[in-house]
């Protein structure tokens, strides 16, 4: 356990010198957060199902997809959202697929080449907002958020990379509840809808094995 008082303290005095007592140096809106969390692309969040007792099994539309997707925000200090990454798993797909996107990769997850890209677009999406900087970009140090050419390209583009002290993201990042958690329930509930659009006949559970499906929290 990392978040003893002490290495709170260390660390918000650290932040104190870096961006000024009260952000004189570093003003909130040139702050910024960013955390990845995966989703299950065939896969809602858990749910309460309801039916009468008389229903042996109950059942509702799920999709059959276990592949991940990572969701990737970036938002400042004062709530603006930079345009979000998302990653999906797919290098040998159809052409037509892939035509106008971005790039493709073969897993959905970060890689050495994508923290570069990820740090390009960050630099690339706000130096045209304040040229002068510097920027402060949060982010959490472990091995997989963070490597030295993301390190170098920031130190060139004025952009200062200042990291959670080790097992304390659970206190310090507030991606986690502030925004990852509504956004699960709303890609499950829009799922879930989806898939109940889609269903063919067959697959629609019958009037008298009508279901009710409650998000759990």
């Amino acid at each position: 356990m990392s978040a003893t008082p002490a290495i709170m303290k260390q660390y918000f005095d650290c932040y104190k010198s870096v961006v000024g007592e009260h952000g004189e140096k570093i003003p909130p809106h040139r702050q910024f957060a960013y955390d990845e969390s995966g989703v299950l692309r065939g896969h809602s969040q858990r749910a309460c199902v309801i039916a009468g007792r008389k229903n042996k099994a109950a059942k509702v539309n799920k999709g059959g997809s276990r592949e991940l997707i990572t969701f990737i925000p970036v938002i400042s200090a004062t709530g603006h959202l930079l345009d979000s990454l998302v990653i999906f798993p797919g290098k040998l797909l159809r052409r037509d697929w892939i035509e106008n996107n971005p790039g493709k990769y073969a897993h959905s997850f970060m890689n050495n080449t994508l923290r570069v890209e990820f740090i390009q677009f960050f630099h690339n999406a706000t130096c045209h907002l304040e040229p002068e900087g510097p920027w402060l970009l949060h982010v959490d140090c472990h091995a997989l958020h963070i490597n030295l050419p993301l390190i170098e390209f920031a130190h060139l583009h004025n952009i200062i990379v200042f990291g959670y002290p080790p097992h304390t993201t659970h206190l310090l990042q507030g991606l986690d509840v502030v925004m990852f958690s509504p956004f699960k329930n709303a890609y499950a509930k829009c799922a879930a809808e989806h898939l109940k659009q889609r269903a063919t006949p067959h697959q629609k559970p019958r009037r008298r094995h009508r279901t009710r499906q409650y998000q759990s929290r």
